[in-house]
């Protein structure tokens, strides 16, 4: 009867371990999932980081082709307005020119009365 109360106990006594060693390996698998879980999150927020470089790289583009279309816009209103100068200038002469001419043949008319 002794023997078999030693048993028992080493029984009791490895049931006790067992029953650690399963709270144990619970918490280790608990532990995974939540590592495991936190590298899903993190694969996320990278792809999520990624596509936001990429956009900050296509608005920065973006800025730099209206920068360019702006400066060419600013060129082609100054030549236009260089061109627009200068046929003013050449309609003030011609419009002076015929005036000339219009006096020059009143003149003629007047010496021939």
């Amino acid at each position: 009867s002794r023997e078999v109360g030693v048993k028992n106990e080493k029984i009791k006594e490895l049931m006790r371990a067992k029953k650690d060693l399963e709270a144990q390996v619970q918490e280790l698998s608990d532990g995974l999932a939540h590592l495991q879980e936190k590298e899903r999150q993190w694969a996320e927020m990278k792809v999520q980081y990624e596509q936001l470089q990429d956009m900050s790289r296509g608005q920065t583009q973006q800025s730099e082709r209206a920068g360019r279309d702006l400066r060419d816009a600013q060129k082609q209103i100054a030549s236009l307005n260089a061109s627009l100068e200068a046929a003013s200038s050449d309609r003030e002469a011609h419009a002076a020119h015929v005036a000339e001419e219009f006096a020059a043949k009143e003149q003629r008319l007047l010496e021939e009365l």
